[in-house]
């Protein structure tokens, strides 16, 4: 019953306070969320992982002495198929792991603890990006100038470049294998 209801009837009760800042729904909904963006983060270096997996075995086929030629044009379509669905996941687990890292810098600031969202080895957001330019070298700020020019680059983007480098080897693949398909070889 609440602290109105119960005044109004006679009834001795102790009223609600008013929700505000800090309080312990903002330090549930922290947790809850903190929870959901490390769930994000594990499923976003999953993908190019099964990604490469994926690749290998595929590309074995596709590569294989003894394989017909439209066998490993198949083998190839279904590599380029299977990077770029990795290269959309890859960048939708960034996407909501960026969202949700903008409200903990925000649950951060409300709650006046230390912004843990924003630590990284190597990068620190000095404020969230706006979505969509989170992948702009301006958003970053580097740490420190003892990392190497690799080291400094975000992993998100290398594994992009990465999968985009599969991609291409499976186009190469697909023609090779029409070419071989169409001259009988």
């Amino acid at each position: 019953m609440s602290g109105a209801h119960a005044a109004s009837s006679g009834q001795d009760s102790v009223s609600t306070p008013a929700v505000g800042p800090g309080d312990d729904r903002d330090r549930f909904a922290y947790d809850q969320l903190t929870a959901r963006f490390l769930a994000h983060d594990q499923m976003l270096w999953q993908t190019p992982a099964l990604a490469l997996t994926a690749q290998a075995f595929l590309m074995t086929i596709a590569l294989g002495p003894q394989v017909s030629a439209w066998k490993g044009a198949i083998a190839s379509v279904l590599g380029l198929m299977v990077t770029v669905m990795s290269m959309h996941l890859l960048a939708r687990h960034r996407f909501l792991e960026l969202v949700e890292k903008a409200k903990l810098i925000e649950l951060e600031g409300r709650l006046g603890i230390e912004p843990l969202s924003v630590q990284s080895w190597a990068w620190k957001y000095a404020t969230p990006p706006p979505l969509g330019t989170a992948y702009a070298r301006e958003g970053y700020v580097l740490e420190s100038p003892k990392y190497t020019w690799l080291m400094s680059k975000p992993s998100y983007n290398i594994w992009q470049g990465g999968l985009l480098l599969f991609a291409a080897a499976n186009v190469v693949i697909l023609i090779e294998s029409i070419n071989r398909w169409l001259t009988g070889g």
